[in-house]
């Protein structure tokens, strides 16, 4: 398949104010399926607001760090409270959990 006969994942809605059209990364993939089922607010919180700026920032850094660092922040960050971001379960949790999986898949393992 040539690339440019690969389809778009989600088409651009120009009517709207937003960038919709523009996944570039995972966060801007799940947001855009998130509004797509009406989950924006629940999974990523309300526009401009802080909780939705740490949810990003732990889908960012669980895309970037490594499994060992990402699991030192988790285990910090999860000492004292059951979820990453607010008071339930967030885009940030699921995908911090996607890439600690297969850590725990080893452990089980062992």
């Amino acid at each position: 398949m040539k690339i440019e006969e690969v389809p778009m994942l989600v088409k651009p809605n120009f009517e709207e104010e937003s960038d919709s059209g523009q996944c570039s990364n995972l966060a801007s993939i799940m947001l855009e399926i998130s509004k797509a089922c009406y989950l924006e607010e629940i999974l990523f919180g309300k526009k401009q607001s802080k909780e939705r700026f740490e949810i990003e920032s732990y889908i960012e850094q669980a895309t970037r760090l490594d499994t060992d660092e990402l699991l030192q922040k988790v285990n910090k960050a999860l000492a004292m409270k059951m979820f990453l971001v607010g008071q339930n379960i967030t885009a940030a949790d699921i995908v911090v959990f996607l890439n600690l999986a297969t850590h725990f898949k080893e452990l089980l393992d062992f």
